[in-house]
């Protein structure tokens, strides 16, 4: 994840709602009249250990810097993979620049039920940052992160809810995208390259709202409310947070404020598609070395993915 974190107070956003954000323990309006374990959930097939099993072979092939080898080898084998779950699979190449040089990107769009009159769009980057600038270690900083949380764990979490969906399909229609160029930087001017690139020429006809997942993958992940995405999509966060409650991962997913970041569901929300992002930011290994395999679970990435399959198939 690229973005910084910003005082959501200052952003004009097309669609926001000023003044409605979460404080405190504020709770979801209209919340369940019985206890949530005794109101019924869509069924869900999403599995925690294949997701992860995806995490950790994202992060064998290297760091996935755009241009580098190891971008080129994840790349193929995503896509590969991804062709196995379903037929509907693109790619979209794109140009950005970089240090003065261009460089040469992927986003790759898999769609579900195109031709449906309501769509959802989930998004992530499955780019690693270039240079570890937050490591305590001066040596290290010009060094590729292995981004096994900035940037793996939400791929690892869409290609399984591809899998299960390829297996399942939602009745809505749902395009996932999996960006590229979203963690150069180091300006914001270098960064969201894939999502601003795709947000500008495919947004699909009658998208409805959005969900972007960064950093959702490090162990006992915990999701406050991400103030910009809230206050462009209310109705959207209540729908997730009050799953995430009525399937018992409320400590997943306390609705409380957290950070603003500025991320990739901003330039979704300048085209229009009311976007909010679930982002775990208080983790120590951002844009480290220390952001390896071995901070991440399972057990996350299934409470995640269960809550957003969950949300999608109960759209109707």
């Amino acid at each position: 994840m690229g973005p910084y974190l910003v005082a959501a107070a200052t952003f004009a956003l097309a669609g926001c709602s000023p003044g409605v954000r979460p404080a405190g323990q504020v709770q979801p309006d209209s919340p369940p009249a019985q206890p949530a374990s005794q109101i019924s959930v869509p069924k869900t097939d999403f599995d925690g250990n294949l997701s992860f099993e995806l995490l950790k072979k994202q992060v064998a092939f290297g760091p996935r810097v755009p241009g580098s080898a190891a971008s080129v080898s994840c790349g193929d084998w995503m896509e590969k993979t991804l062709k196995s779950y379903t037929k509907d699979v693109q790619k979209q190449p794109f140009t950005g620049k970089y240090k003065g040089s261009k460089i040469f990107m992927t986003n790759y769009i898999v769609r579900f039920n195109p031709e449906a009159k309501t769509q959802v769009v989930l998004t992530t980057h499955w780019d690693c940052r270039p240079t570890a600038n937050e490591d305590v270690k001066l040596e290290n900083r010009n060094k590729p992160i292995d981004g096994a949380n900035d940037g793996a764990s939400g791929v690892a979490v869409m290609m399984e809810l591809t899998r299960v969906f390829g297996k399942r399909p939602p009745t809505v229609g749902v395009t996932m995208v999996f960006s590229d160029g979203e963690d150069l930087g180091p300006e914001v001017d270098n960064m969201l390259l894939g999502c601003r690139y795709w947000a500008k020429h495919q947004i699909p006809k009658g998208a409805k709202y959005g969900i972007l997942l960064d950093m959702i993958g490090k162990k006992d992940v915990r999701i406050p409310v991400e103030p910009i995405g809230y206050r462009a999509a209310p109705e959207v966060v209540k729908k997730v947070y009050t799953m995430a409650e009525r399937l018992g991962l409320k400590d997943a997913f306390p609705f409380v404020e957290g950070d603003a970041v500025e991320d990739d569901h901003v330039p979704m929300i300048e085209a229009g598609v009311p976007t909010i992002d679930l982002i775990d930011f208080d983790y120590p290994y951002w844009h480290t070395l220390g952001d390896t395999v071995d901070k991440c679970s399972a057990d996350s990435l299934r409470k995640v993915g269960t809550v957003i399959e969950a949300v999608l198939r109960q759209e109707l």
